[in-house]
């Protein structure tokens, strides 16, 4: 049963809408009863916890209960960086850089050894 659940799941995340505007992309994300139209380029960051992801946008922040690797799929990956186990940033929000964690909007965030190379090689800090 969890297995069809999983399953439909994906299938709603597929036929999402990933819209093309003359001012960015924008997607549409369900959170509860309401479905949110989000500017791609309105997301700071998006942040796993335990079975919920908040998606933090400038102004406010939306819950959605979904797989973090499958919002991924979702957002132009250009854009964004899986910088923790539980973080995907947008890379032209960060602010500050340091060895263990970032800054956006005044925010730490936290840089996970197994994705502190990647993270480095994409800025060319080495």
């Amino acid at each position: 049963m969890a297995a069809a659940n999983k399953a439909l799941n994906l299938l709603s995340l597929q036929k999402k809408a990933v819209v093309k505007e003359e001012d960015g992309e924008t997607l549409f994300i369900k959170s509860g009863p309401y479905t949110h139209q989000v500017r791609t380029r309105d997301i700071l960051y998006l942040e796993k916890d335990g079975n919920y992801m908040s998606v933090n946008l400038k102004d406010k922040k939306i819950l959605i209960r979904e797989n973090m690797n499958e919002i991924f799929d979702l957002v132009p990956p250009g854009e964004f960086i899986r910088v923790h186990k539980s973080f995907v940033v947008a890379v032209k929000h960060i602010s500050m850089i340091e060895i263990h964690q970032l800054f956006i909007n005044g925010v730490k965030i936290p840089i996970g050894s197994t994705y502190r190379e990647a993270l480095r090689a994409r800025f060319g800090l080495t």
